[in-house]
Parts: structure tokens; C-alpha cells; sequence
């Protein structure tokens, strides 16, 4: 079985992204380089209930996996595609079961609207023809900062950052998505633990090309 997604499952061609910078800059270091890569786009819903989550949700938002994007210097390993989970807002608009997630820091304007152009690799992630395994790198989780999730309701509600754990997905016929979530948390503010666990299930609606 190969050792990368095969993207041709949603009629996406492979693409060899742009090389890293060879001038031995560091990694965490600003680049004006910009990189095309093919995207896989699908609606999710994340059902927690009865995962022994402290409030049961269901919530639905997006899943978005792209080619891997260069990181120089990583100490995860080469991510041979990228992974975002984009629901609810976690900061402004705190609702159990809102979760912001990506594998790399270039990705995050998707989150913000901000251009960012530093290439930090945030997870352990390893993938198949058609499942993608993402593990949260305890050693950078607290420099991933957008990367975050809610429990509970309301202004009161604590803001998690992952520090442990992760995800699977499944890639099905028919542009299926499936797989399964759970995190273990640090509060932003509080230092508790918070855990959020979910089943995933959804569609593919988009597939393309883009540059970022």
C-alpha cells in the first residue's frame, strides 16, 4: 500500500510542491514564497455524544486536506499532506464542541484571514491511498496557537489548546469521509485539562488547486 494519499480518489492529480528554501534559513523564519498545492474540501459533522465529553455536542464546519507543504527542519517527519478542521470560532464565539486545527502553520490565514508565511510543522501525520493519521506533536503544541477547542457554552467557557492526541479519517467511496477525533487539552487560561472527543462523518464538495 502506499505510503501517500492517493488524491486521484477525488480526481486530483499528484503535485510536487515547491522545494524548501536552501539557503539554511531557519524554519520558523518568514519566506516570500508562495506554494501551490491540490485540496480536497468536505463538510464534516463531529457527533460527541456519548464520548464522555463534559457537554455533548453536535456540530458541523469544514475539513480541509491539502498536499504536504515544506518544512525545514522538522523534527516530526515529513507530512506527506496537511490537514485543517475549521468549526465555530473557539475564542470569540466559545460553543462545546467548536474546534480549530492544523497540522502546519502556513495554513492558518484560513483561520485568520492574515497572510502567514512561516512553514512550522505542528503534527506527526502519515497516510495511506485513502486514510490519513494525525498525531499532535507534544514538543511545538503550545506554538500552535490557532489550533484550539471548546467543551462547553458560553463566555465563561474555557479555551483548549491541544497538547496530546489526534485524529483518523477515512477516505470512502463516493467522496465519503469518516474517522474519529480526540484531543487532550491545556487551558489557555486556566491550565486545566479539558478533552474533546468525536465521531466524524461527511462529504467531499470541493477538489482543486490553489495558491497560498
Amino acid at each position: 500500500m502506499s505510503d501517500h494519499l492517493d488524491l486521484s480518489t477525488f480526481n486530483i492529480s499528484s503535485l510536487d510542491v515547491r522545494s524548501s528554501p536552501s539557503d539554511g534559513s531557519d524554519p520558523k523564519s518568514l519566506t516570500k514564497r508562495a506554494l501551490t498545492f491540490n485540496y480536497i474540501l468536505a463538510t464534516i459533522t463531529l457527533d460527541g455524544r456519548n464520548q464522555g465529553n463534559q457537554v455533548p455536542f453536535v456540530v458541523t464546519g469544514q475539513l480541509l486536506i491539502t498536499s504536504g507543504i515544506p518544512s525545514s527542519g522538522t523534527r516530526n517527519g515529513k507530512n506527506p499532506v496537511e490537514v485543517l478542521i475549521n468549526i465555530g470560532n473557539p475564542y470569540a464565539n466559545p460553543k462545546a464542541g467548536n474546534l480549530r486545527y492544523s497540522t502546519n502553520r502556513y495554513l492558518w490565514p484560513y483561520f485568520s484571514g492574515r497572510r502567514e508565511v512561516s512553514r512550522v510543522d505542528f503534527a506527526y501525520v502519515s497516510s495511506t491511498s485513502s486514510t490519513v493519521k494525525v498525531t499532535v506533536d507534544g514538543a511545538l503544541a503550545a506554538a500552535n496557537q490557532l489550533s484550539v477547542f471548546n467543551t462547553r457554552t458560553g463566555i465563561t467557557a474555557n479555551v483548549y489548546q491541544p497538547s496530546s492526541g489526534g485524529f483518523n479519517l477515512v477516505l470512502g467511496a463516493n467522496g465519503r469521509v469518516s474517522g474519529k477525533v480526540e484531543f487532550q487539552g491545556r487551558g489557555m487560561i486556566s491550565g486545566g485539562r479539558g478533552t474533546y472527543r468525536a465521531v466524524m462523518s461527511g462529504r467531499v464538495t470541493n477538489r482543486g488547486r490553489t495558491t497560498l
